[in-house]
């Protein structure tokens, strides 16, 4: 069982980018959106250093409900590297990600040690952890929005009163159109990734993440959340994550936590797949349903 830690919030820091004011200019085309936060995106080519990380959430664990509050550490490279460090009085979760797979490490008794392969996963975004450090990375990823926004592939521009919201979906195997994500970017400063929800089968929102705080890495330009909120849906579970302090952090040793304690032969005791393979009959089926709560609640992201 997790124990709670005590915290408490820290002052502002210097280099932070308010929402509060009014929507900026006329719409913008869709290549001009996806540009600002692409360039943002690609400044960040340093590894990032995230200190005074606080998580918050809960999460199904065998039929119950359980709540956590940790602190730690994280190192963060696009797109994919990611390692998170949290502790508390009971012991150590580690969670990572790196170009081939992912883990999360429950370091006390009982033991457990989930993990998984990028490419298995099969855009199935439910996988049983309570912190998936995959979705974490695509999340950090800060863009990464596709340039080729046309054709059958590329995705829907719809212009709301606070957001430019981009539409993606795909054909399932009876080629009906189906919801694979869609996201939302502010129409004011600093025009960047405000929400994303994926979707698995038949349009079903699987998870929502949030990005709130934006605030600038250092001298780099690079503007970065210093909060995320990740929800899974329906009401399975969420975890809210706040970052102290964000930095560059040259030190080529420290890429050596990207690798993975099973690839590293670290006493992992016993571990399990949250993988699975792609099927031909239903290639977005999320992992596992919570059939009790069929009413699914997506929150936008607040206004101002």
């Amino acid at each position: 069982m997790f124990l709670a830690v005590a915290w408490c919030g820290c002052a502002p820091q210097p280099g932070r980018v308010s929402r509060v004011g009014p929507v900026v200019g006329p719409p913008e085309p869709m290549d001009v959106v996806i540009g600002r936060v692409n360039r943002n995106a690609a400044a960040m080519d340093f590894l990032l250093k995230a200190g005074g990380v606080s998580a918050t959430g809960e999460f199904e664990r065998d039929d119950r409900r359980a709540s956590f509050q940790l602190h730690g550490t994280l190192l963060f490279q696009r797109p994919r590297n990611l390692y998170l460090k949290l502790e508390h009085v009971g012991g150590t979760i580690e969670a990572g990600s790196n170009e081939e797979e992912f883990w999360y490490w429950e370091k006390f008794e009982p033991s457990r040690y989930l993990w998984g392969r990028h490419e298995q996963m099969a855009n199935g975004f439910e996988a049983d952890i309570p912190l998936r450090p995959d979705l974490l990375a695509e999340v950090l990823g800060l863009g990464g929005l596709p340039t080729d926004t046309k054709g059958r592939d590329g995705p829907a521009l719809w212009v709301g009163s606070d957001f430019y919201e981009l539409v993606f979906d795909h054909l399932d195997p009876t080629d009906q159109k189906c919801l694979t994500k869609v996201i939302d970017i502010d129409r004011r400063e600093p025009f960047l990734v405000r929400s994303l929800v994926y979707f698995g089968a038949g349009g079903l929102p699987v998870v929502q993440a949030r990005l709130d705080d934006y605030q600038s890495i250092g001298d780099s330009g690079v503007l970065a959340p210093r909060q995320i909120r990740i929800d899974w849906l329906p009401d399975r579970g969420w975890v809210e994550l706040s970052f102290t302090t964000m930095q560059r952090f040259d030190n080529p040793a420290a890429r050596s936590r990207f690798r993975s304690p099973r690839e590293q032969g670290l006493d992992i005791g016993e571990s399990r797949r949250v993988d699975r393979p792609p099927t031909a009959a239903s290639p977005l089926q999320p992992a596992s349903q919570n059939t009790s709560k069929p009413e699914v609640q997506v929150t936008r992201p607040a206004e101002g």
